[in-house]
């Protein structure tokens, strides 16, 4: 999880949106709902114009994942502004 992660994360920064959802939905997967993760594919998505399931994405989300208290705080924030309709 920690590999795809890296390489999903890289991908983003450079630019290379598709590559970076494919591994951020692999790592997130692998690694039982990783708060940073998830916050990175919300990016991708975002970045990527696709909306629609950037939407579906935060109305499943909402406070299942893993990490600090802040992470997680953050990303249901965020998450809970692409929630709505």
């Amino acid at each position: 999880a920690q590999l795809l992660s890296a390489c999903g994360e890289l991908a983003l920064v450079m630019g290379d949106l598709g590559k970076a959802t494919e591994r951020l939905t692999g790592a997130l997967s692998q690694s039982k709902g990783s708060a940073t993760v998830a916050a990175l594919l919300a990016e991708a998505l975002l970045r990527q114009g696709r909306f629609k399931e950037l939407r579906a994405f935060a109305r499943a989300g909402r406070g299942r994942f893993t990490g600090s208290e802040s992470e997680r705080e953050r990303l249901d924030q965020a998450l809970a502004l692409w929630a709505r309709e």
